[in-house]
């Protein structure tokens, strides 16, 4: 069971991207879609929310399906605006497989690293459509455009190295 992590550039690799929110989600009797069009209208470079950003999608497969996800974001306007060195880790998804979490969370902070940026958040608000996890209640449907994380993301987060704020 060998995990690897890889980091798509076009379509077809946009779309599993995408499309592995649905699945982390798939047994919830109710809850939000993805937001397919605009996810990948942001991650193709089409959208006017990545001006002044630069962006890396990471994904983790193991046995060759998608288990987890994240997209890095090395963000200029915040960095500008907070004068505060500092990547993000948003759309955060994943199964229950902390060792390709940590692989994928590795990743995307030596990405991150390249861009002389010494520390990484994630589950924050910030411009790039990402809210803060849910720390209980998760069993209902939030508003839409809020966290509707499992329960197990704390642990995932919490191995892959993340301290609570």
């Amino acid at each position: 069971m060998s995990i690897e992590i890889e980091s798509p550039r076009e379509e077809a690799g946009f779309e599993e991207f995408v499309a592995l929110y649905d699945r982390v989600y798939q047994d919830r009797p109710v809850r939000w879609r993805a937001d397919r069009e605009l996810w990948l209208a942001i991650l193709s470079g089409d959208s006017p929310f990545v001006e002044d950003r630069e962006l890396r999608p990471f994904v983790a497969r193991r046995d060759g399906q998608v288990v987890a996800r994240v997209l890095a974001v090395a963000d200029s306007r915040y960095m500008r605006l907070w004068k505060e060195r500092l990547g993000h880790l948003v759309w955060f998804e994943a199964l229950s497989d902390f060792d390709a979490v940590r692989a994928l969370m590795d990743a995307a902070c030596a990405w991150l690293s390249e861009r002389d940026l010494p520390a990484a958040r994630t589950g924050s608000l910030i411009g790039m459509f990402d809210t803060p996890f849910a720390i209980d209640t998760y069993g209902v449907l939030p508003p839409h455009m809020l966290r509707q994380n499992p329960a197990y993301y704390h642990a995932l987060i919490k191995r892959a190295g993340f301290e609570t704020e």
